[in-house]
Order: C-alpha cells, then sequence, then structure tokens
C-alpha cells in the first residue's frame, strides 16, 4: 500500500511540474482598465511556497457586493485562498490527505483572513505582487469571492472555524469541487480573470505569479525555490 501511495505521489508531482511548466501567450490589456482621473486601488497575490491567494484592502471593497467582509470589521486586508476542506484545515497535512485532495476531495472551503498590519508584516516569508485595478475590476472579484461561498437552506455561510495560525481568521465551506486539476492556484488564477486579468490558468504557484506579474511588481520576494 505503501508503495502505491508513493506511485499516485509520484504522478501527481510530476503531473503538476508538467503542467505548470507550460508556456503561456503574451499578456493582452486588463478588461477593465483604469481610466483617468480614476486613482487605480490594489490587489495582491500572496505566494507561500507552493500555495497563493489574493488579498485586497477592506476599504477599498463594496460591502454590498461582498457581504461577508462584515466578519472581520477591524481588518485592514482581507486575504482569502481556496482549497481542500481537510488537507486546508489540518494542522499538520501528510501524505494520505494529500491523495485525498488531490484524487478524491469530500469538500472545498474558502480561508478568510482578517490582516491587521501592512502586509510585509504579517506575510514576512510570502512573494507579494501588488496588481493595480479599476474599481470596476474590484468589484467584479469582489462578486466572485462572494459566489464562492457555499450556503445553508437559510442562504447564511457555513463557518468552520478559525485557522490554526491566524487569530482573525475563518475557514468557510465553499463551491467547487477540488482535484489535481483544480486547486487553490487555480482558484486564484480565476479570481484574477474575473478582475479582468486576461492571463492563463496555472497550477503551480510560481505559473500563477508569473502570469499575473506583468500587470504589477513584486513588493516582496522571500520564497525559496520549493514550488517552483
Amino acid at each position: 500500500m505503501r508503495q502505491r501511495a508513493l506511485a499516485q505521489y509520484t504522478v501527481l508531482v510530476l503531473a503538476l511540474l508538467f503542467l505548470g511548466s507550460l508556456g503561456c501567450a503574451a499578456p493582452g490589456p486588463p478588461r477593465y482598465p483604469v481610466r483617468a482621473p480614476d486613482v487605480p486601488k490594489q490587489l495582491y497575490v500572496v505566494r507561500h511556497a507552493w500555495h497563493t491567494g489574493i488579498v485586497v484592502k477592506t476599504d477599498d471593497v463594496n460591502p454590498h457586493l461582498w457581504p461577508e467582509t462584515s466578519d472581520f470589521p477591524e481588518a485592514l486586508y482581507l486575504a482569502v485562498g481556496w482549497g481542500d476542506r481537510d488537507f486546508y484545515q489540518a494542522v499538520q497535512a501528510g501524505l494520505g490527505l494529500l491523495l485525498q485532495a488531490a484524487l478524491n476531495s469530500p469538500a472545498s472551503v474558502l480561508f478568510v483572513i482578517g490582516v491587521p498590519t501592512p502586509l510585509p508584516a504579517y506575510f514576512p516569508s510570502a512573494d507579494i505582487l501588488e496588481i493595480p485595478v479599476s474599481q470596476q475590476g474590484l468589484d467584479e472579484l469582489a462578486r466572485f469571492i462572494h459566489r464562492t461561498y457555499k450556503r445553508n437552506a437559510s442562504g447564511q455561510t457555513i463557518h468552520l472555524g478559525p485557522g490554526n495560525n491566524h487569530r482573525r481568521s475563518m475557514f468557510y465551506l465553499a463551491e467547487g469541487e477540488y482535484s489535481l486539476f483544480n486547486t487553490c492556484n487555480t482558484w486564484t488564477s480565476e479570481a484574477l480573470q474575473a478582475a479582468g486579468f486576461p492571463i492563463g490558468t496555472a497550477l503551480q504557484a510560481s505559473g500563477v505569479v508569473r502570469r499575473a506579474q506583468p500587470y504589477g511588481r513584486l513588493i516582496q520576494a522571500r520564497v525559496s525555490a520549493a514550488g517552483d
């Protein structure tokens, strides 16, 4: 059984490396450009080794489009990621949970952190890409995130508890089926696409950053080569 699990894991890693290395076309202009005299807002792609997420400034978000922001009334920023329920919430996720997530995920979650400080201070070991975005692009991103929450029969979001290392955070049951080819990084890619950036979908964290970087600038580069 151990050899079989290792073989499956090897297939998983090779598939991710192959698909993450595929080239992409030159990026086109944003669908929702910033037009003078408007001042651009900022969104951020934060990369933690193999995982990516989206960050926005709380005050820039229209609460009518993303009403769940009211769960974090004192947050300076909102950091959002999506992934497999069991793997994402585990204190120590081993090979078994990795294989389950890739091949037979039971459910997905949305993870939101209410960040109380500037991003480099809160995520000192992450790559942080800052991307200017129009208010329309930010509004479309807010709609995309709002649609990701799964709801109960009363239309309420389903809270699953806070993250282990983040006091101001919450896991929510989410829409979408996590799999080998539908990961946290493809979700981040789709979030950027919703905001109007015509990037290709990436399975690897490095691919997300590489595709999005022509639209912004790295304000922090701290991640090692792991996941590249």
